[in-house]
């Protein structure tokens, strides 16, 4: 059955599924009756297995619907030129990434605000399927605003605990207030993040204070 399965589905997708020039090729099942593809990349597209999943299973249950199959779909499993790259980011989208994140020198949360400067940048897969991008900075001053006396010096560790208390109370917001043009960025990126089930954030890791 799963030979004949393979050969049906890849006649159903032509050969291969594009991502957004991602092509995915499907081989065979492995021995938890898992269908594997294989992942080239000759655009040099950025991608997760997690966004390429989606589209894999859109597409298997679509095949099934016309096999008029109660068969379950299964998450595929994905085979690449290296073992382990299950994220990929390309130069052009990872330069535009921490070139914008370049120009973030001032967070705000309430009447705190923290100057800062920046370190480095690491983009992970969360266990909850979303894209986390977390930009490691060094806190440089803080500031408190009061009604009497305006613009004044606060302690660092004072106002980095207060900005992660507002870190704490949505993963989301952060990134709405801090960071807005992230997503911008990453419009289009749907083998990287696909907005129809996925997220993107920013988190902010303060370092070395």
């Amino acid at each position: 059955m799963s030979g004949k399965y393979l050969e049906l589905y890849t006649k159903y997708i032509k050969g291969h599924l594009n991502v957004n020039g991602v092509l995915l090729q499907p081989l065979g099942f492995d021995h938890n009756q898992l269908m594997v593809f294989e992942v080239t990349n000759p655009n040099d597209v950025s991608y997760s297995y997690v966004a390429l999943s989606g589209f894999v299973i859109e597409s298997m249950e679509l095949f099934q619907k016309l096999l008029g199959s109660e068969r379950d779909v299964r998450q595929p499993r994905f085979q690449s030129p290296n073992d382990d790259e299950s994220l990929y980011i390309n130069e052009e989208l990872l330069t535009k990434i921490k070139n914008y994140l370049k120009t973030i020198t001032t967070l705000k949360v309430g009447s705190h605000e923290i100057h800062i400067k920046p370190v480095k940048v690491e983009i992970e897969i969360t266990k909850d399927e979303g894209l986390l991008i977390r930009n490691y900075v060094k806190p440089l001053k803080t500031f408190l605003y009061t009604q009497n006396r305006g613009r004044g010096e606060s302690e660092i560790e004072f106002t980095v605990e207060r900005y992660q208390s507002f870190q704490k109370q949505s993963k989301y917001d952060e990134t709405e207030y801090s960071y807005p043009l992230i997503d911008e960025i990453l419009e289009g990126e749907i083998a990287l993040v696909d907005n129809e089930w996925m997220v993107e954030y920013v988190k902010t890791e303060f370092i070395g204070f």
